[in-house]
């Protein structure tokens, strides 16, 4: 093979290589412009054309990753809920009492990145109608969130067995952790308290804690 026929092949490689690359990444670009148009506009004013457009690609281009704007939607909540729950675990995993361990998981709550406040804002925004048109992401919903509640319930019994906490009944005390941390970042996302985030989680663990502590 001649010289020139080694270049035009390295050539080809390396475009065919280009548009693998390029296609691999297409997926996320979709899911990254989508949380942003989500966000921005709620499930029912978004579009596939609008997230077309904040990607800067074709709309027939999401249709061949996304069978619909439902499923890129469930994608997008369901893989921020999911990271959100392990980053969540893993801090909590390395505090090395119950009161280290809450503190984690308020601040991991945190409404500042800006991957969290997009989250939180399309779930605030879309939340309680989510049945009525994104039957895909119910399931992963559920299950991601029963796996945060059941880990905040092992902490309790751990934290009751060393004599930390008073004995409660741990099931219904970790749903109220969730049910207060929701509140939290709610009234931040949507300015309705006068609290720093500081201020405010200090509060709320304290709450949490006066409740539990014997």
């Amino acid at each position: 093979m001649t010289t020139e026929a080694n270049k035009m092949t390295c050539q080809l490689y390396s475009v065919r290589d280009a548009r693998k690359l390029r296609s691999e990444r297409r997926p996320q670009e979709v899911l990254d412009a989508a949380r942003r148009i989500f966000s921005r506009l709620g499930y029912a004013a978004a579009s596939v054309e609008e997230i077309a457009k904040e990607a800067g690609m074709a709309k027939g281009t999401i249709y061949v990753h996304f069978k619909s704007k439902e499923e890129v939607f469930a994608t997008v909540l369901v893989g921020d809920l999911d990271y959100l729950t392990n980053l969540m675990i893993e801090g909590m995993s390395a505090a090395t009492t119950f009161q280290e361990r809450l503190t984690v998981f308020l601040n991991q709550r945190l409404p500042d990145p800006q991957r969290n406040k997009d989250f939180v804002r399309i779930c605030f925004a879309e939340f309680e109608s989510l049945g009525s048109h994104c039957a895909l992401s119910s399931h992963g919903i559920d299950k991601l969130f029963v796996r945060g509640v059941d880990f905040m319930r092992q902490c309790l019994e751990r934290a009751i067995a060393e004599g930390e906490l008073r004995a409660v009944p741990v099931e219904p005390a970790a749903l109220a952790i969730f049910a207060l941390a929701r509140g939290f970042f709610e009234r931040h996302l949507r300015g309705w308290t006068h609290l720093t985030l500081e201020e405010d989680v200090a509060f709320t663990r304290s709450l949490i804690m006066d409740g539990l502590r014997k």
